[in-house]
């Protein structure tokens, strides 16, 4: 079910470390996106190359449906539904 209003990124992360969540937000070229996104280690994409430094308000997570890394603002979010844990 969709939350009444946003998790704070914290709270965000905790959910997607625990399960998959549906994310609306705002790329940077103005256009709407949905992903259906997690942080949880048995379901993220491979790493490769170098680590870098993520500013603190970015979500770095992994694409369900594609299998790639994808990365947005924080503040970008429109919309935000956990689906569950997987």
């Amino acid at each position: 079910m969709p939350l009444q209003s946003l998790p704070v990124l914290t709270e965000l992360k905790d959910m997607l470390q625990k399960g998959v969540c549906k994310i609306e937000f705002t790329k940077l070229n103005g256009d709407n996106r949905i992903i259906l996104c997690t942080r949880q280690s048995g379901l993220i994409a491979e790493t490769v190359g170098k680590s870098r430094n993520i500013p603190e308000d970015m979500l770095v997570v992994t694409d369900i449906d594609k299998n790639e890394w994808r990365s947005f603002n924080y503040d970008q979010i429109i919309s935000v539904q956990y689906l569950g844990d997987n």
